[in-house]
C-alpha cells in the first residue's frame, strides 16, 4: 500500500502529530490508472496531486483521494466517515456484541462499533479519568465473563480502544492550541500531547504485537504447515521464513510500528532540480565563459561524481531538500511513494534502484518469482550509501541494504536509532535465507559484504544496546519512562513491566496520565491470560490502589468500584472499597456505589460486614469526647455516629439484615452501659418499623428469633425509659404551693379593703386551676409511664441471650425500673400499688431480687414500708 507523499509549501517539519500512524487516515488509493499520489498526514496540511492538476492545495479536504472511503474535516484533521472500515474504527467488531451504548456511552452503537466522531464530543468536557472509564468499563466485565477462547478474540480491543482513545484527546489539544492565540497553560498542553502521543505509540505497540503474538503466529504457523510447497522462488522462501521465524516477524512489525511514526519532510509544489544549474550553464555559454564556478557541464545524475564538479548552490538545496523528502518516505517503509516522488521529480532511474530487494517485483518463470541479481543489486546499493556525496542519499541506500552507519548519521530520536538497527538485522536475515537463490552469473560477482552479520543482531541486544553505546541523547531518551515500557513490551517481559510502573510511581506520583496508562495496560494483559490470586503486596495491586486513590482524592467516585474489581486479591478489594464507602454519608450515593460493587462483581456483603467493623475499630481508635457534651442527654458523639449509621450498610443486602439487628444490639449493649441513652435512642430508630418482617422473611440465622427478641426488648425499655423521663420533666414543673394568707384586718375600725379579697381569691383560684392542670397530665403521664414499665417488669425482658454483657445491663437497669416505677405510684397518689412493687420483685417466675444488691434491697424495702406507714395514716 503507497502512502504517497506530501507537497508542502510550508516545509513544516516541527509538528508532533506528523507522526501519527499513517494508516488510520490512508486513503488506500492503490489506483495505477490515475497516477494520484495522496498522503493524509494527521494535523497537517494535506495535498492531492495529480498530474493533470500539478502542485493543486486541499487543506483537510474530502478530495484528498480518488478511493470510494469518505473523509469529514474536524479542525483540519482527517477522521473517516461512518462507512469507513478501518481497523482502528471497527475493533474487530463481530465479537464487540457484549460493549452496548448502555456500559458505554452513545459513542458505542448497536452493533458495538466506536464512532471517534460522536466521542469526540462526549469526552470533550470529561475528566480523562472518565473517558478511559467510559469507553473501557462495560466492555471489561462483559469479556471477564467470557471463556478463555472468547477472551483470545476479544482482547485486543482493549488496546485498540485506548489507541483510538489516545489519538481522540490528542486531537482535541491540538484543536484546542490551532484555535487560540494565547492560551496561559500552553505549556502544560503541549507537555499533555506528549505524554498521549507516547501513549498513542504504545497502544499501537501493543496491539501490532500482541496480535502477532497471541492470534496471528497460531494461523501462520499452522497454514505454513498445511501449505508446504516445493517451490524454490525467493517469493515463496520469504513468506515461509516471515510465518516460521517469530523472532524475524517481530522485527517487521515492529519496523511497521516505527515507520507509523517518522515524519514525512513535505516539498515544494515548485521545486526544480538542476534548474539554476542549467541556467547558470547557458549564461556561461552566452558569456564565453566567464562564470569562475566550478559547476557541471553536464546535466546527469553521475555528474557531479564522474567530472568532479559541482551544481549551483540553489540546486544543491533543492537537491538536498529532495533527497530529505524521499529518505522520510523511505524512512516511513513507504518505498512505492518514494518512488512515484522520484519518478515525478524526473528521476526514474532513481525509482529502478529502489525495487531490486523485493522479488515480487521479479517475474521470472511460471514456476520462479524473485530477482536472481539480489546480491548484485546490494552490492551496489551498499557503494552508495558508502560513497554517495548527500547524508540523505547514503542513508537511502543504506536503509535498502542494511548498512547501519548511513541510517546513524540521520538518525535524531529513539525511534529513528531502534528504526535503524532492526532494518539492519531484518535486511541481513532475508538476505542470508535469499543467498542461495542467487544465479550462477551473479555468483561470480558477490561482494564483500554479502553475509556480513550486524551486531548487535537481536531486538533484546539493540535496545540495551541504545541504553549502553550510542550517544549521550539517545541515552537520555532510553531512560524516558514511555521508552523504557516499550522497551519491555517488545522483550515481553510483564512481571519486570509491572515493577518498572510501579517504580515510576514511588519516584515520581504526580504524574497521572502514567497512572492511568499503566492501570489500562493492567487490564490489556488481564484480559490475555487469567491471573491466580497474589498476594496485597503485587505490583498490579498496588498501582491500581494507587489510581483509586486518585480517583477518590479527585471526586470520582463512581469509577471506583470499576476499577476496584481490578485488584486480584479478594481481602484487598474488600479493604479499599469498604474504606472507600465509609467515608460516604450520603444516603442515594451510598445506595448508588453499592449497586456499582455488585455490577462489576463486587462481594457487597463482605464489603458491608467489613465496613461496619471498620466503623467501630476507627471509632475506638479516636475516642474523642467533650466533657460539656456529654453532660447533655441528648448528646450523641460523632463517633458513636459513625458506629450508629454504619449499621445502614447492612440493611441493603438481603442476607444481612439479621446481622443488621445484630450489630444495633451489639451498640445498644455497649450505649447502655455507658448510659448513653440519646445514642441508645438513634441506634434503635436506625431501623425502620417494617424492617423486622423483612429480616424475618427467608433467613437463616439459627439464633433469629432470639436476636429479633433482644431488639424488641430494648424497644420495650426505650418506651418506658421515654415515658418515665417525659413524667419527670412534668413532675419537676409542679406548682410551688402559694406562701399567702387571708388579708387580716389592721384594725377594728378599717376593714380589709374588698380589692385584696379580690386578689386573694383570684391567686387561689389560679393556683388551684395550674394545679389541678397538671395533676391532671401527671396523673395522665404517670399511667402511661406506669404502663410502660410494667410491661418490661412483668415479661422475660432481656431473658436471652444469657450472656455477661446482658446480665450487667440487667442488675444496672432494673433496680432503676423498680425505683422509678415505686416513684411513680407514690406521686399519683397509688399508695397500695407502689407498695405491691415488692411482690413482682420477688416472684421466682422472673427473680428481679437477683438483679439487686443487698443494699439496694433494703433500701428499697424501706421506701416500701414508709408508704405503708403512710397508707395506714390514710385509712385513719
Amino acid at each position: 500500500m503507497s502512502k504517497g507523499y506530501t507537497w508542502d509549501n510550508t516545509n513544516d517539519e516541527s509538528d508532533l502529530m506528523d507522526s501519527m500512524d499513517q494508516d488510520d487516515f490512508d486513503n488506500n488509493n492503490n489506483s495505477s490508472n490515475n497516477n494520484s499520489y495522496s498522503s493524509t498526514v494527521f494535523g497537517r496540511k494535506s495535498v492531492s496531486e495529480n498530474t493533470s492538476n500539478k502542485g493543486s492545495f486541499s487543506f483537510g479536504s474530502s478530495e484528498v483521494s480518488s478511493n470510494k472511503n469518505t473523509y469529514f474535516d474536524i479542525d483540519n484533521e482527517m477522521f473517516p466517515s461512518d462507512n469507513h472500515n478501518n481497523s482502528d474504527y471497527n475493533d474487530d467488531s463481530q465479537n464487540n456484541d457484549s460493549f452496548n451504548s448502555t456500559t458505554s456511552g452513545s459513542f458505542i452503537d448497536n452493533e458495538g462499533e466506536f464512532r471517534e466522531e460522536i466521542f469526540r464530543n462526549e469526552i470533550f468536557n470529561q475528566s480523562d479519568d472518565d473517558a478511559y472509564y467510559q469507553i473501557i468499563g462495560g466492555f471489561y466485565v462483559e469479556i471477564s465473563k467470557q471463556q478463555q477462547q472468547q477472551q483470545q478474540k476479544t482482547f485486543l480491543n482493549i488496546s485498540k480502544r485506548m489507541r483510538a482513545l489516545s489519538k481522540t484527546k490528542l486531537s482535541i489539544l491540538k484543536g484546542s492550541l490551532d484555535r487560540s492565540f494565547f492560551l496561559p497553560n500552553k505549556n502544560q498542553l503541549e507537555k499533555q500531547m506528549e505524554s498521549f502521543k507516547l501513549e498513542y505509540d504504545t497502544w499501537d505497540l501493543v496491539s501490532k504485537l500482541y496480535e502477532y503474538r497471541d492470534i496471528d503466529i497460531k494461523e501462520k504457523q499452522k497454514m505454513s504447515i498445511d501449505n508446504q510447497s516445493q517451490s524454490v522462488d525467493q517469493t515463496t522462501v520469504l513468506k515461509q521464513l516471515l510465518d516460521q521465524n517469530q523472532i524475524l516477524h517481530e522485527i517487521k512489525i515492529l519496523l511497521d510500528w516505527l515507520q507509523a511514526m517518522s515524519i514525512e519532510v513535505g516539498i515544494d509544489s515548485g521545486l526544480q532540480l538542476m534548474e539554476y544549474t542549467r541556467k547558470a550553464l547557458e549564461q556561461k555559454q552566452q558569456n564565453n565563459g566567464s562564470d569562475k564556478r566550478k559547476l557541471v557541464w553536464e546535466l546527469d545524475a553521475d555528474a557531479m561524481g564522474r567530472l568532479n564538479a559541482e551544481l549551483d548552490e540553489h540546486d544543491e538545496r533543492s537537491e538536498n531538500h529532495f533527497l530529505q523528502a524521499v529518505w522520510s518516505l523511505v524512512r516511513a517503509g513507504d518505498i512505492e511513494g518514494a518512488s512515484a516522488l522520484c519518478v515525478d521529480m524526473g528521476q526514474s532511474w532513481r525509482a529502478q534502484t529502489f525495487i531490486g530487494f523485493q522479488p515480487s517485483n521479479y517475474q521470472q518463470s511460471l514456476n520462479f518469482q524473485g530477482n536472481p541479481f539480489n546480491n548484485l543489486w546490494r552490492s551496489n546499493c551498499q557503494h552508495l550509501s558508502e560513497r554517495a556525496r548527500n547524508i540523505y542519499e547514503r542513508a537511502i541506500y543504506g536503509s535498502l541494504c542494511g548498512n547501519l552507519e548511513p541510517l546513524l548519521n540521520v538518525s535524531v530520536t529513539w525511534y529513528d536509532y531502534l528504526w535503524s538497527h532492526l532494518k539492519t538485522i531484518y535486511h541481513y536475515r532475508i538476505y542470508q535465507e535469499l543467498y542461495p537463490y542467487r544465479s550462477e552469473i551473479a555468483q561470480e560477482e558477490d561482494g564483500p559484504y554479502d553475509l556480513r552479520e550486524p551486531q548487535p543482531n537481536t531486538a533484546l541486544e539493540v535496545l540495551n544496546s541504545l541504553k549502553t553505546n550510542s550517544n549521550t541523547e539517545i541515552k537520555s531518551q532510553s531512560k524516558k519512562p514511555y521508552h523504557i515500557i516499550q522497551e519491555l513490551i517488545i522483550n515481553d517481559q510483564y512481571d519486570l513491566l509491572m515493577e518498572t510502573l510501579l517504580k515510576f510511581q514511588s519516584t515520581s506520583s504526580e504524574n497521572v496520565d502514567l497512572l492511568r496508562f499503566s492501570v489500562h495496560l493492567i487490564i490489556f494483559y488481564r484480559t490475555r491470560t487469567s491471573v491466580n490470586s497474589r498476594s496485597i503486596g503485587s505490583p498490579e495491586d498496588l498501582l491500581v490502589c494507587q489510581y483509586i486513590r486518585h480517583l477518590i482524592e479527585s471526586n470520582q467516585n463512581q469509577l471506583v468500584a470499576f476499577y476496584t474489581s481490578l485488584l486480584v486479591n479478594a481481602d484487598l478489594r474488600i479493604k479499599v472499597y469498604s474504606e472507600f464507602l465509609v467515608k460516604i454519608h450520603d444516603e442515594r450515593q451510598r445506595v448508588l456505589l453499592l449497586e456499582l460493587a455488585d455490577q462489576f462483581g463486587l462481594n457487597t456483603q463482605d464489603i458491608a460486614r467489613s465496613i461496619v467493623a471498620l466503623s467501630h475499630k476507627t471509632s475506638n481508635a479516636s475516642g474523642t469526647t467533650t466533657a460539656t457534651n456529654v453532660q447533655d442527654p441528648h448528646y450523641v458523639s460523632e463517633d458513636d455516629q459513625n458506629k450508629i449509621r454504619s449499621i445502614v450498610w447492612l440493611t441493603h443486602e438481603k442476607n444481612l439484615l439479621i446481622e443488621a439487628i445484630v450489630h444495633s444490639n451489639q451498640l445498644v449493649r455497649d450505649f447502655l452501659q455507658q448510659d448513653k441513652m440519646a445514642a441508645v435512642e438513634m441506634a434503635v430508630s436506625q431501623l425502620s418499623n417494617d424492617f423486622i418482617p423483612k429480616a424475618l422473611d427467608g433467613s437463616q440465622h439459627e439464633q433469629t428469633s432470639d436476636i429479633i427478641r433482644e431488639y424488641n426488648d430494648y424497644k420495650i425499655y426505650l418506651e418506658a425509659h421515654e415515658r418515665i423521663y417525659q413524667y419527670l420533666q412534668h413532675f419537676s414543673k409542679k406548682p410551688t404551693p402559694l406562701d399567702l394568707k387571708p388579708p387580716q384586718q389592721q384594725s377594728p375600725h378599717q376593714p380589709v379593703p374588698y380589692s385584696h379579697h379580690l386578689v386573694y381569691e383570684r391567686a387561689i383560684k389560679s393556683y388551684e386551676a395550674e394545679f389541678q392542670n397538671w395533676d391532671r397530665i401527671n396523673q395522665d403521664l404517670g399511667e402511661k409511664a406506669v404502663h410502660a414499665t410494667k410491661s418490661i417488669i412483668k415479661s422475660q425482658w432481656l431473658e436471652f441471650p444469657k450472656e455477661p454483657k446482658i446480665e450487667q445491663i440487667k442488675k444496672k437497669l432494673v433496680p432503676q425500673l423498680f425505683n422509678q416505677l415505686f416513684f411513680v405510684y407514690t406521686n399519683i397518689n397509688q399508695l397500695h400499688k407502689s407498695i405491691s412493687i415488692a411482690n413482682h420483685l420477688v416472684d421466682n417466675k422472673f427473680r428481679w431480687f437477683s438483679y439487686f444488691t443487698q443494699s439496694q434491697i433494703q433500701e428499697f424495702l424501706l421506701k416500701i414500708k414508709d408508704n405503708y406507714i403512710l397508707q395506714l395514716k390514710y385509712q385513719h
